[in-house]
């Protein structure tokens, strides 16, 4: 093994006193000086031919003899390990803290985020930003990661019409529907409670709306998914905000619409139990302004 740019001495012994010739072959990565010394210009294989002319005694010789060159990394920097886990959901008015922006590393250094400590977000989906710069950065390279997070939306006051004004709707509170064990399919009941609930929308003019998808923290098929195993809770909370999209584009043509799978995060009950599981087997439809 040759290291690019660092000069090597090459040892070489005869069984006889006549001396040996080197040469590097025609069009060589390598070079070789009076002195035997090898130098590479760039990494793959170099040839280096050796030539012992002819004597009374023994007629000439000659080998090649080849070398991997390989490239000198020189300074190289390491990652940093950087862990963030999820934070929980967080009511609309509360301001970022210690329990959100709480990334860790493993050595010493700065954390940046972004959005600041101190910020309120706006209900629903956030994306919170932290980038770590090592103290020690001869060794290691700052890195930058990203966690969301929900902030759960405030239910707006109704305001009270005057009589003699024309009737003013307000913004509907958001829509709970629930979902069979494994199932993305709508029941009887949950379409007649989206049905109820688009005359509400139309009557307060709602254009867009936020559809958000959730499981319980039980894996596998449900016995109504007969056939069809799911791809993960994940799969299986979009698939759910997808058929209460698809069924309120069908009661509502050109309303727009953001639509997301959360899998088992942010539960509203308790796991431990069939009721709880019940309850966290959701879709919640959500107005936006």
């Amino acid at each position: 093994m040759v290291v690019e740019g660092a000069p090597q001495q090459l040892a070489l012994t005869s069984t006889t006193a006549t001396a040996v010739q080197l040469t590097a072959s025609p069009g060589s990565i390598c070079t070789i000086d009076s002195q035997r010394r090898i130098t590479a210009v760039a990494e793959g294989v170099c040839n280096i031919r050796a030539f012992q002319p002819s004597t009374r005694q023994l007629e000439e010789g000659e080998a090649t003899v080849s070398f991997t060159i390989y490239r000198r990394e020189i300074n190289a920097k390491m990652s940093v390990a950087l862990d963030w886990p999820r934070p929980a959901s967080i009511d609309e008015g509360t301001a970022l803290g210690p329990e959100q922006l709480n990334a860790r590393a493993t050595m010493p250094g700065r954390y940046s985020y972004s959005p600041v400590a101190g910020t309120i977000l706006p209900g629903g989906i956030s994306e919170l930003t932290v980038t770590f710069t090592p103290d020690d950065l001869a060794n290691y390279l700052p890195v930058t990661t990203s966690v969301r997070i929900l902030v759960n939306r405030a239910t707006a006051p109704t305001p009270t019409a005057s009589r003699t004004e024309a009737r003013t709707a307000t913004m509907p509170a958001s829509l709970t529907v629930n979902f069979e064990k494994g199932s993305a399919q709508l029941t009887t009941r949950a379409k007649g409670s989206i049905r109820s609930y688009v005359n509400s929308l139309r009557v307060a003019n709602v254009n867009r709306l936020e559809i958000l998808g959730f499981t319980d923290s039980m894996p596998g098929c449900g016995r109504y998914a007969k056939s069809i195993c799911w791809g993960g809770n994940k799969q299986l909370s979009k698939d759910r905000a997808d058929s209460v999209h698809r069924f309120l584009s069908s009661l509502m043509p050109g309303i727009k619409t953001k639509v997301l799978g959360l899998s088992s995060t942010n539960p509203v009950a308790s796991n431990s139990t069939y009721s709880g599981r019940q309850t966290n087997r959701r879709v919640t439809i959500t107005p936006l302004p």
